[in-house]
């Protein structure tokens, strides 16, 4: 390793820890304010919310755009946001649950458990929930405690598709009525990123089933954080900034993605996002430069999303003297393996993986499982395209673009292989994560046609 190597390395892990650490003690202090809101209040909305049908004793609800697919989190959530020990601080780390299956009764769903709490009906024995930062719980209380579910809900979508539709409108409008610089190279890179936003905009509008999940505390929260990080990029032209503050803010992604992760998507689709973005302010010169800057970025978003959960873990273990290391490691090698966890006797594998997510396409294509098979056929065309045009004769800059963002969507696909179980267990909003591979395609498609005009007007300015 080159001394010019080992500088950057140590300089990359130093922004990490810095902007980990930083954010860890917010997010812990976000947690405690959260932990000492009235769990009156929350209770009392959440006692309206049954009484209007708001949430129901189901724990998944079939295209249900009212409640969302996802009851069964958002229950969760839910009941982490009323259940309070005398210790502030440990309800912070992690906070009280009912146990999946109070008095070995499989028949009590979690919604249903959470009526029963609500309504004072059933006493219940509590377990923490030692495994995530628990970013949902805290946004949860915060807005139970100043308004009703059902306005909750309202406001978690009004902002998804606000944010959307700026991310629409103002890609349009740099693509129609932009001024762009005279110079070829410049006017074509700004027309591909305009063009860009606008497909990302339309393929979560379309793709990311917010009419199912949108309004959820258990997916609202990040599929913000996302929207609004794709909008800064943009409108900040990543290409601009050096390669120090790209790696502060990726760090500082990383962070986010893993407070609002519930093995629901975010760091997957994290990543996904900051390669494709990558691949969209990639540059039209030195692509040693480009793949070196985009290698740090995703470092620093990894890295940093892993030392915010070791903090967190770490504390926590010290705080209640358990081995919830292990309990992790017994976690992951539950969802990382083929087995059920329902049937001992039942082995998955990738054809399980497709038939399951195959089975929720009407999640993630308007409620469509037949527009599901076109959409997801029309995508696996397109990279199975990319992967044609890096046999061709293209610039090396050009097929190292087209790679990146074939290695965005791959990596989807590598997150579904690998957590094989919670993948099939969970596959009614697994499925969402397929927007990324969506979107890729139709990127790839986007960046050749202005490719091929680039090399039609190179040859015209020839001759």
């Amino acid at each position: 390793m080159s001394n010019s190597y080992r500088l950057s390395f140590i300089k990359y892990i130093l922004i990490s820890l810095i902007t980990s650490l930083c954010l860890s003690v917010f997010f812990l202090c976000a947690n405690i304010y959260a932990a000492t809101l009235s769990e009156i209040n929350i209770n009392k909305s959440i006692q309206l919310a049954f009484e209007e049908r708001d949430l129901g004793d189901k724990d998944r609800l079939e295209g249900d755009k009212l409640h969302g697919s996802d009851q069964y989190n958002d229950c969760l959530i839910i009941q982490m946001a009323i259940l309070r020990s005398k210790d502030s601080i440990k309800d912070a780390l992690s906070p009280l649950m009912i146990p999946k299956n109070p008095n070995k009764n499989r028949n009590l769903s979690i919604c249903k458990a959470l009526h029963q709490l609500v309504t004072g009906s059933q006493n219940f024995e509590y377990e923490r929930y030692h495994r995530y930062l628990h970013g949902h719980r805290t946004v949860a209380a915060i807005f139970l405690s100043f308004t009703d579910l059902r306005t909750s809900r309202f406001i978690l979508k009004f902002i998804e598709y606000g944010l959307i539709f700026i991310m629409f409108f103002d890609g349009l409008r740099k693509l129609i009525f932009g001024k762009f610089n005279n110079a070829a190279k410049t006017h074509s890179e700004n027309t591909l990123q305009a063009g860009s936003q606008i497909i990302i905009a339309i393929g979560f509008f379309s793709f990311y089933g917010l009419e199912y999940f949108g309004q959820s505390f258990t997916h609202g929260p990040f599929a913000i954080l996302i929207l609004i990080f794709i909008l800064f990029v943009f409108q900040h032209k990543l290409i601009n900034y050096d390669i120090f503050n790209l790696c502060v803010l990726s760090s500082a992604f990383g962070c986010l993605a893993m407070y609002f992760e519930f093995l629901s998507g975010p760091l997957p689709l994290g990543c996904a996002v900051i390669l494709g973005i990558m691949s969209i302010f990639w540059g039209t010169e030195d692509y040693s430069n480009s793949i070196r800057r985009t290698f740090w970025v995703l470092f620093t978003f990894i890295f940093s999303a892993l030392a915010c959960y070791i903090f967190k873990i770490a504390l926590t273990t010290y705080i209640f003297d358990e081995d919830i290391f292990l309990q992790i490691k017994n976690g992951v090698a539950l969802r990382t393996g083929n087995s059920s966890s329902y049937n001992a006797t039942v082995n998955y594998n990738i054809i399980d993986v497709i038939n399951h997510l195959r089975w929720n396409f009407g999640n993630i294509a308007w409620g469509s499982n037949q527009a599901g098979y076109i959409i997801f056929s029309f995508c696996l065309a397109q990279l199975f395209t990319a992967c044609y045009l890096l046999t061709r004769n293209f610039s090396r800059n050009f097929k190292w673009r087209i790679f990146i963002l074939l290695l965005s969507a791959a990596g989807i696909f590598l997150w579904y292989a690998l957590f094989i179980n919670h993948t099939i267990e969970h596959s009614w909003f697994m499925v969402r994560l397929l927007v990324w591979p969506i979107i890729a395609g139709w990127l790839i498609w986007w960046i050749t046609a202005i490719e091929f005009q680039r090399n039609r007007d190179t040859i015209a300015e020839g001759s």
